[in-house]
C-alpha cells in the first residue's frame, strides 16, 4: 500500500494513546499522527484547521467512553462541522466494551467504519486503511 494516511487519536487515556501510535507507526501507513485526550481538545483542532486540508485526519479513532465531552457527543458534532471541512474523516470506535445495542446506532452512522473492542493491532489497523481507501474512492 502506497498511500499512507493521517490519523487523529482521542481517548482519555494516555496509554491507550500511545498503544496506538505505536501500532500505527509500525505498520508505516500513516504519515502523520495527532493525538488528543479528551473530544473538546480534538474538535478545536478539527476547527483550527478546518480550511487546512493537510493538517485534518483521514481517520479518527475514537474512544466512545470518554469524561466531560463523550465520543458519542463529538461523533455527532462531527457530524455537523463535516459539512465545514475540506476532506472526508471517517471514524472507528475503540471501545474497552464490547458492542451493545447502544451502540449500534453509532455504528451506522455513514462516518463510522467499525467498532473495535481496544486494544487495536497491526493486522486490523491494515485492514481499516484499505476500507478507508475504498471509502474515499466511493466518495470521490
Amino acid at each position: 500500500m502506497s498511500h499512507r494516511i493521517s490519523v487523529m487519536l482521542v481517548d482519555d487515556n494516555e496509554t491507550d494513546n500511545y498503544i496506538a501510535r505505536s501500532i500505527i507507526n509500525h505498520t508505516n501507513l500513516a504519515d502523520q499522527i495527532v493525538d488528543f485526550t479528551s473530544a473538546i481538545q480534538a474538535k478545536e483542532y478539527l476547527l483550527e484547521n478546518i480550511n487546512k486540508p493537510q493538517n485534518l485526519p483521514d481517520l479518527i479513532l475514537l474512544d466512545i467512553n470518554m469524561p466531560i465531552v463523550s465520543g458519542i457527543v463529538f461523533l455527532h458534532e462531527l457530524e455537523t462541522l463535516a459539512l465545514k471541512l475540506f476532506k472526508d474523516s471517517f471514524v472507528v470506535i475503540l471501545s474497552g466494551f464490547e458492542k451493545t445495542s447502544e451502540t449500534d446506532e453509532i455504528v451506522n452512522s455513514n462516518r463510522v467504519l467499525r467498532y473495535l473492542t481496544k486494544p487495536m493491532t497491526a493486522p486490523i489497523f491494515e485492514e481499516i486503511v484499505k476500507d478507508l481507501t475504498k471509502m474515499k474512492l466511493k466518495v470521490a
